[in-house]
């Protein structure tokens, strides 16, 4: 069963309560201010109208690659957990040296996913697929490139950026790489990505893309993740793309497994219109229909 979510501007004073999150009332607010929040309310008009597809430069990629030194390409295995049409881990791949075989992605979007899947061959896709819901080995991929769309949780309350980047450091093995790209506005603005950061990671440093490559102000926070959760407070300036730092891969084995682990709410969505429930559903709703104008007639005439 699919149920539609009230934003603050489609609420009755009769719905109103404190269930409604504050990513509700940021929506509202775009429709009054598109410069709300410092540029954040106009990345939600973009967020909506991109499907919140932001695909990274090469160029960006190919930068923030420069800075990973492997020990032994062929075993180490890239993630990325919304992959798009996958040109970020092609040029992250070929710039690693690293085989097609521990290459892992996954994207949400079925027209992405096939483009995806034609840019990866010989890798491992899953789309369309929610990369919440796929079963994978925790603590099993050395670098996890990771650009989230820019936009609000929906019905949670914080930004996507953060839930994906809290998912995907299970996913890393101890001492391995995530760079979770994200518009630096809202890395100021977000506590939780940094506090996930300050928590997990250590050595972070935060590069920005370079100006030609940088449409949405977009900066790559990268960290090595920890064995277990502590706490070290880190700087969360941008620092230019060729800053000097260097981030060493550690090796691992390839995961023992990686599988969508069940439909995505679309898939869903349109197994139920194509199910006799569904006709079911209207059948009752015209019957329902057809007795309410009965009664109604009755009344009419029984009133006259």
């Amino acid at each position: 069963f699919f149920f539609k979510q009230k934003t603050a501007y489609e609420i009755r004073n009769c719905d109103w309560s404190s269930d409604v999150c504050s990513s509700d009332l940021l929506r509202a607010a775009d429709w009054v201010s598109p410069l709300c929040c410092g540029g954040i309310g106009t990345m939600r008009y973009v967020a909506q109208a991109k499907q919140g597809f932001y695909p990274a430069a090469p160029e960006a990629v190919r930068a923030w690659a420069a800075h990973l030194r492997l020990t032994d390409a062929d075993k180490t295995c890239l993630l990325d957990p919304c992959a798009g049409k996958g040109d970020a881990i092609k040029t992250l791949r070929d710039a690693l040296g690293v085989p097609n075989r521990n290459v892992f992605a996954v994207e949400l979007d079925a027209g992405r996913g096939q483009q995806l899947r034609d840019n990866l061959e010989g890798g491992i896709v899953l789309a369309p697929a929610d990369s919440f819901q796929i079963k994978a080995q925790v603590k099993a991929f050395s670098v996890a490139w990771v650009n989230p769309p820019f936009d609000d949780e929906l019905g949670g309350g914080g930004r996507e950026e953060s839930r994906f980047v809290s998912h995907a450091l299970r996913l890393v093995v101890p001492g391995g790489i995530l760079g979770l790209v994200l518009p630096e506005t809202v890395l100021e603005r977000c506590s939780d990505v940094q506090t996930t950061f300050n928590r997990w990671f250590d050595k972070v440093k935060v590069l920005a893309f370079a100006e030609s490559h940088r449409p949405y102000k977009e900066v790559v926070v990268t960290g090595v993740r920890r064995e277990k959760e502590g706490h070290q407070f880190h700087e969360f300036d941008a620092l230019p793309s060729d800053y000097p730092v260097e981030w060493v891969v550690p090796t691992c084995n390839r995961p023992s497994f990686f599988e969508k682990g069940g439909p995505t709410e679309l898939e869903l969505q349109q197994a139920l219109e194509a199910s006799a429930l569904q006709r079911l559903f209207r059948t009752k709703g015209r019957s329902e229909e057809h007795t309410s104008e009965l009664q109604s007639q009755f009344r009419i005439s029984y009133a006259v």
